[in-house]
């Protein structure tokens, strides 16, 4: 097991900073990632994501498969990518690019969402109202690294857990429709 900072594994990409407000465009396609479109899942959902007119940006803020993004204003989440799609990510996003082959995407991203990353992260932000992530910040949080076999224990364990919980609100919402229902049938 070791401990490096972020910058050590992967390279870190500043969001697009748009002119405008975002509109959507129903025959484009290009996406645009926002911080609203990161939830407490693993992996961020491209069925959420709109679509916006595909100009010629100019800008290194495009996901390539497998990436990272964290918000960088309010509360600091973050989730794994995985599309093919072409995606663009707005500036209230940072892009994280695993460049080591020791780590996962996903152990990395429920390493930022951990307790002990967030509160890094909250030590180093800046701003009295709403929390501002600076770039230098970001690059410099130290993250324990164990092994791949490890990280993947953690990342099934994770997944394992979502599974259940989703299961289990399922299951609720059943037994309270069933008492619904036999209510009516009185």
């Amino acid at each position: 097991m070791t401990t490096k900072k972020l910058k050590e594994i992967a390279e870190i990409i500043s969001g697009y900073n748009f002119r405008s407000s975002i509109q959507e465009e129903e025959n484009s396609s290009l996406f645009v990632l926002q911080s609203k479109n990161i939830t407490s899942e693993t992996y961020i959902n491209e069925n959420n994501i709109i679509k916006i007119e595909n100009k010629a940006f100019k800008t290194a803020a495009f996901i390539q498969n497998e990436d990272i993004i964290i918000s960088s204003r309010g509360s600091f989440r973050s989730a794994v990518v995985k599309s093919d799609k072409t995606i663009i990510v707005s500036s209230s996003l940072y892009i994280i690019r695993i460049t080591s082959d020791l780590v996962l995407p996903e152990y990395v991203s429920l390493c930022l969402n951990s307790r002990k990353a967030q509160s890094q992260l909250l030590q180093s932000s800046t701003g009295a109202v709403i929390n501002n992530l600076k770039i230098q910040s970001l690059k410099n949080i130290k993250l324990t690294i164990p092994d791949l076999e490890f990280q993947k224990k953690i990342v099934d364990l994770h997944t394992t857990g979502s599974l259940f919980s989703k299961l289990l609100i399922k299951k609720s919402n059943l037994v309270k429709d069933l008492a619904v229902e036999m209510i009516n049938t009185l």
